[in-house]
């Protein structure tokens, strides 16, 4: 096996990140993007040893179409004339430019200053494949994990011959209509074409139960999910699989709005306990060591006794969250209970949807989950909730960075003389 790994990240415009430039490297090509006209160059990169694009069914077929004149200035070009494969270089060429023209098409779609333009994956495969075996696990994973689910696949493999055989994978975030156009959910194309406010999305959505717009729309992608495929044990790929959902769903539950309200009451609160029982507790500890460092007075309660005298002894000052996955574990609903009784601010974390979690808690994260996950045969169920104290934490360090990042600094360099060597 080669050196195992398995990353994602997102592209993103936020972060300065070029779609066409990512498309390129991992095809070891030359690619423009006609948005900005920058040109990316990779074509040094001799360890591109496979490269190809899927795309899913209602993706427009116009896309995949190579024009005779693109290829016939190809055909001129020093690096067609060099190259010892001729055909071998056309083909690579035409990928090359279907490429180009998925990724431009993403460009024009996805306007606004933080739109994610794909999402980025690298993972290992075995070097004791052959190359064959390789392309072949390859492709039938990403075509029954991401295309046939609505997703454009760009992918290659490199191998640079040191024994470490991987694969870089580009994907699209937006689906695509039946009539070949993209999806587009978001509540000002939605309120638009309804001739409605988007504050009227949002009451609409909260009426039928959900915490906003955004958690509505989740559901509604959810309800037209095709059921469960056969799990077939291939090389990790109903974890891999996992993952990518847990993931999906944690980036479409995401509410930036509640994410900056609980920041700014981490701020504002002088004290903060965070209640978590069983592995929840050991959520609620890692959160506690975490802010802890950074400058946040924070406490975790894990014993149910300790719980239930801590919830009657807090007020006004004090905000008290909750941890837990069912949204029914006793000691942490009564314990949230009474603290609201005392003027704490509470909030719960939880997979469940439950409207009764209003009489008791000023507010509710959701995060997400999957029904095997509480059973905790393969897959931690606190995985998610995880994800959701990174993104609090992001959002936390941000406010007086340079303050959080200099006590963080000073707290290790305290526990330096205490720690292992």
């Amino acid at each position: 096996m080669a050196i195992f790994h398995y990353t994602i990240k997102i592209v993103g415009r936020s972060k300065g990140k070029s779609v066409i430039s990512a498309s390129a490297y991992l095809n070891g090509d030359v690619m423009k993007n006609e948005e900005t006209g920058r040109i990316s160059y990779y074509t040094s990169k001799k360890e591109v040893v496979y490269t190809s694009l899927m795309m899913c069914e209602n993706a427009p077929s116009e896309w995949q179409i190579v024009p005779e004149e693109n290829i016939k200035r190809f055909q001129k070009s020093v690096r067609y004339k060099r190259s010892e494969d001729k055909e071998a270089a056309i083909k690579k060429f035409k990928i090359t430019f279907q490429k180009q023209r998925l990724w431009n098409e993403v460009l024009k779609i996805e306007k606004s200053a933080d739109a994610q333009l794909g999402r980025s994956f690298e993972f290992a495969l075995p070097k004791e494949w052959s190359r064959q075996e390789q392309i072949q696990y390859t492709a039938d994973y990403i075509k029954k994990t991401f295309v046939d689910k609505g997703m454009c696949a760009d992918w290659s493999i490199h191998d640079k011959g040191d024994g470490n055989p991987h694969v870089h994978l580009l994907l699209t975030m937006r689906p695509f209509n039946p009539d070949h156009s993209w999806q587009d959910f978001s509540s000002k194309n939605i309120s638009g074409l309804l001739y409605v406010s988007e504050a009227s999305l949002s009451r609409f959505a909260q009426k039928c139960g959900f915490h906003g717009y955004r958690e509505f729309i989740y559901e509604y992608k959810q309800s037209l999910a095709p059921g469960p495929e056969e799990n077939i044990p291939n090389f990790e790929v109903s974890e891999f699989n996992t993952y990518q959902e847990l993931l999906n769903k944690s980036n479409a539950l995401l509410d930036k709005a509640q994410i900056t309200r609980i920041t700014n009451l981490l701020v504002s609160k002088p004290r903060v306990y965070v209640y978590g029982r069983g592995s929840s507790g050991l959520v609620a500890q890692e959160m506690k060591l975490r802010f802890m460092r950074i400058g946040l007075n924070i406490e975790a309660v894990t014993d149910s006794h300790i719980m239930k005298v801590n919830s009657v002894i807090l007020d006004e000052n004090c905000l008290v969250i909750g941890i837990s996955v069912s949204g029914q574990t006793d000691d942490i609903i009564s314990s949230l209970k009474a603290a609201h009784q005392h003027g704490a601010y509470t909030l719960l974390m939880t997979a469940r949807q439950d409207k009764s979690y209003q009489d008791f808690c000023d507010e509710t994260l959701i995060f997400a989950s999957m029904e095997h996950l509480e059973y905790g045969n393969i897959i931690s169920p606190q995985f998610p909730i995880l994800l959701v104290l990174d993104v609090l934490y992001a959002h936390y360090l941000q406010i007086d960075r340079s303050k959080k990042e200099a006590l963080h600094e000073y707290t290790i360099q305290t526990l330096q003389p205490f720690l292992i060597k």
